[in-house]
């Protein structure tokens, strides 16, 4: 299983592979599912709501000779419901999924064992450069430096900290259920913002990663 770091299909003919998106009706699946078909993608959208594997099939085999692959950013359970379908028609795997834990991982990683498998998460442009930018901190330096991590998402996200928070907070040795280290905010309707903070006693550093649109992330899952 590889995580991600840019561009996942623009490696493949567009005209090849059949996006199949999961969720119809949320806010992320319908925002990719758009940029997507404007990026010249032929795209299909599968209910996550009322999941039917027969749904899922449907897709997978409709489209004929391409390959179908399943883009996947709805909630942690679905991948019960998704994986033998996945494995028996061999369809790999786009996922930016979080607040499954080391639970969602372990099934992504039998997922992997068969197909491609692609886990991000967060697949915006902006999270590469700071996350780059984070794992250019040398580990004596976090010594030197107090470190906490600010974690802000609209008020209908379920999962906190959120999976980008946790993948900052492990980078840089700290307890992602640790308040004092990762405090989460939920409210409004933006769609999120994370600040990573370092402060020495006599001065402060602070770089935030704020993200005003969800299209955002289209250019790197494509």
């Amino acid at each position: 299983m590889a995580e991600h770091n840019g561009f996942v299909m623009n490696k493949v003919f567009k005209d090849t592979v059949n996006v199949i998106v999961l969720g119809k009706s949320g806010k992320m699946a319908s925002c990719v599912a758009s940029g997507l078909s404007q990026a010249g993608w032929h795209v299909q959208s599968v209910a996550a709501n009322a999941f039917e594997p027969f749904e899922l099939i449907s897709a997978i085999c409709d489209p004929g000779p391409r390959k179908p692959v399943v883009v996947d950013f709805t909630q942690p359970q679905m991948i019960s419901k998704m994986m033998p379908v996945l494995l028996e028609y061999h369809v790999d795997l786009i996922s930016g999924v979080s607040g499954g834990g080391n639970a969602y991982l372990e099934a992504l990683a039998i997922v992997a064992e068969k197909n491609s498998v692609v886990y991000g998460s967060n697949f915006s442009q902006g999270f590469i450069q700071l996350f780059r930018f984070i794992r250019s901190v040398p580990d004596k330096d976090q010594h030197i430096w107090d470190t906490a991590i600010l974690d802000i998402h609209h008020a209908a996200k379920a999962d906190a900290p959120s999976g980008t928070a946790i993948k900052l907070a492990e980078r840089l040795g700290l307890e992602p259920n640790n308040p004092n280290s990762v405090a989460s905010l939920r409210l409004g309707s933006g769609v999120s913002e994370h600040e990573v903070l370092f402060s020495n006693g006599s001065e402060t550093i602070r770089i935030t990663h704020r993200i005003n649109d969800r299209k955002s992330f289209i250019p790197v899952i494509e």
